[in-house]
């Protein structure tokens, strides 16, 4: 687990079931050895009254660890210092039956990374409705390991690329009652990082990865309803759709298209919670049905492309968890499909220096791909 902000080592430990006198020998040690640990695992043995701590592991934020066990008089510790490097491997694989999720993780790619893969991707690709099994993935991902060779810390995400099969694209494009004969490919390099601290993505010579706004707002979620004239499933009669309805579990993390600022964050009718956010002077986007705002978002407040504004859920009307996304244009609800095709690039192109130092790092992840074959 992560600790909390400010949170005290042994409260936390005890918050995960060990004694008070436990959990401050076990934080005493840790705390010894790493001052504050970035997250902990603790483990237990026995049942009921003989329940009792019988293990700890916590890691630094440079990847040093400390790990405490039970012995006969207390507890041992033992401390791996920080890692001695990194080191790169390719993961590759084919789209399932299932979800992109399950066909990463099943392949090799970090549970922690597959959030990152689809958002790095997302300006350029819909993982709701253009993705399909057969379709192919490939990650380049850097692990510190420590002087053991043992992978410690959390990796990071070098380069995403996506490639389609035409067949397979052209029957999920119809399946959504969308037509398209383009079988889409994207490859991302990461580059530097943002002000707030997420990494920046490039394409293969150096322009941006950003779009106007991105083409799914929500982690990992599937169209279950297009812009347009519908039966309404509440309400029992046709009335037009004006906009698109990404299904997926409730508290979903819901992302800001684009660069912006708040104008409205409440209950908005059959809307339920409902977040709208100006992007210019004729642009904005609205996401209702939300089951909260991220803590402190207020209307007024600036919001980055990509930053997490709430989470998906089932309010107003409703029949299950769900985002219902909207782009309004001049104070009118278009299609974000069509406007997304649309849209046009933002940032810039690196240049200089800078683009021969991408270049160089390309070169770099290039090889590491074309030698792990």
């Amino acid at each position: 687990m992560s600790l909390r902000d400010s949170e005290d080592l042994a409260m936390a430990i005890e918050r995960l079931g060990a004694s008070s006198a436990e959990a401050a020998e076990a934080a005493g040690l840790v705390e010894q050895a790493l001052g504050r640990p970035s997250s902990i695992v603790v483990s237990f043995s026995g049942a009921g009254a003989l329940r009792q701590l019988s293990g700890l592991d916590a890691t630094a934020v440079d990847g040093a660890t400390a790990h405490v066990r039970r012995v006969q008089d207390g507890f041992r510790l033992t401390r791996v210092d920080a890692p001695r490097g990194w080191a790169a491997r390719v993961v590759r694989g084919q789209m399932d039956e299932r979800d992109f999720f399950s066909s990463a993780v099943a392949r090799g790619l970090n549970d922690i990374l597959v959030p990152v893969f689809t958002k790095a991707l997302s300006y350029d690709l819909d993982f709701a409705r253009e993705v399909a099994p057969s379709d192919l993935f490939e990650a380049v991902i850097e692990e510190r390991r420590d002087s053991s060779g043992v992978v410690v810390g959390e990796p990071r995400l070098l380069y995403a690329g996506f490639h389609h099969v035409p067949r397979a694209f052209a029957r999920v494009s119809e399946a959504d009652g969308v037509r398209s004969d383009r079988a889409k490919s994207a490859e991302l390099y990461s580059w530097g990082q943002a002000s707030d601290g997420e990494p920046r993505w490039f394409d293969a010579n150096g322009g941006p990865a950003r779009r106007s706004l991105m083409r799914t707002p929500i982690e990992g979620g599937h169209i279950t309803s297009v812009f347009g004239l519908r039966l309404h499933p509440v309400l029992g009669f046709f009335r037009s759709h004006k906009g698109i309805d990404f299904g997926a579990p409730k508290n979903t993390p819901v992302f800001a298209a684009a660069d912006g600022q708040v104008e409205f964050a409440g209950p908005h009718g059959g809307h339920g919670n409902y977040l709208r956010v100006r992007h210019g002077p004729s642009l904005s986007t609205a996401y209702a049905h939300l089951d909260r705002f991220v803590e402190g978002l207020r209307p007024g407040d600036p919001v980055r492309q990509g930053q997490q504004i709430a989470w998906s859920g089932n309010s107003g009307i409703s029949t299950g968890p769900h985002l219902h996304y909207e782009v309004i244009v001049d104070g009118e609800q278009v299609d974000p499909l069509s406007y997304v095709d649309a849209g046009s690039g933002v940032g810039h192109k690196l240049t200089g220096d800078d683009l021969q130092r991408f270049l160089a790092e390309r070169r770099r992840i290039d090889k590491i791909r074309t030698t792990q074959l």
